[in-house]
């Protein structure tokens, strides 16, 4: 069974993800593969959102409009997008940039 965990520092292994969001605190989101056809066009929108929740998990969306935390918000997004990308792709999964 494949799986994908989103996690608060890059501790990439072949059957997790791994992420360091901007605040210091370590949060794991584990995201399971295992019944998804990737090469079918569904299974990899099953995957997207997959990887779409998993990092809403890690990553909370601040409340207040603050541009810092907001900045620090999107930071987080895209170091989990990298790094799952990034493990996927090891994995031998092929990942396109949006």
């Amino acid at each position: 069974m494949k799986t994908i965990a989103l996690k608060a520092a890059l501790v990439a292994t072949l059957s997790a993800l791994t992420i360091a969001p901007v605040a210091a605190q370590d949060v794991t989101q584990t995201i399971e593969l295992g019944d998804i056809d990737i090469n079918s066009a569904e299974g990899m929108k099953e995957l997207n959102h997959r990887l779409a929740t998993g990092v809403n998990a890690v990553c909370e969306r601040p409340v207040s409009r603050s541009l810092k935390e907001f900045s620090s918000w999107q930071d987080c997004r895209d170091a989990a997008l990298d790094s799952a990308a990034e493990q996927l792709s090891r994995s031998g999964v092929a990942v396109r940039a949006n």
